[in-house]
């Protein structure tokens, strides 16, 4: 029997375990001055028909950072951004947007450490 293929677009490296298909997954995105890798990144998670919701944690970006998850939060209605906490760390910018996802959308929730 054969399987359906992972779109192209995927974001799961290979020798990852990716989600099953038709799997719900929530990430969250944790940026600090990660400059022009910004939107690419977005781009590609939001590409993936597994994510439901995108919630990016500012952990202290430029303002030309900031303008690009503003505009790609206006484009997709799953991503919304976190912003006002400061640099605090990916641990506990990971915390905050775990705790500001959406209770039971989805199947797994997919750190992103945006380094």
């Amino acid at each position: 029997m054969n399987s359906p293929s992972r779109p192209a677009a995927s974001v799961f490296a290979e020798g990852v375990r990716a989600p099953p298909i038709g799997a719900e997954v929530s990430v969250v995105m944790v940026v600090f001055r990660t400059g022009p890798a910004l939107a690419e990144a977005l781009g590609r998670v939001l590409a993936c028909p597994e994510v439901e919701e995108l919630v990016v944690v500012d952990n202290g970006s430029s303002a030309s950072e900031m303008a690009a998850m503003d505009e790609a939060a206006a484009r997709d209605g799953r991503m919304q951004v976190l912003r006002g906490q400061g640099n605090v760390g990916f641990a506990r910018a990971a915390n905050l947007g775990a705790s500001s996802l959406e209770a039971a959308i989805s199947d797994q929730v997919v750190t992103y450490d945006l380094a």
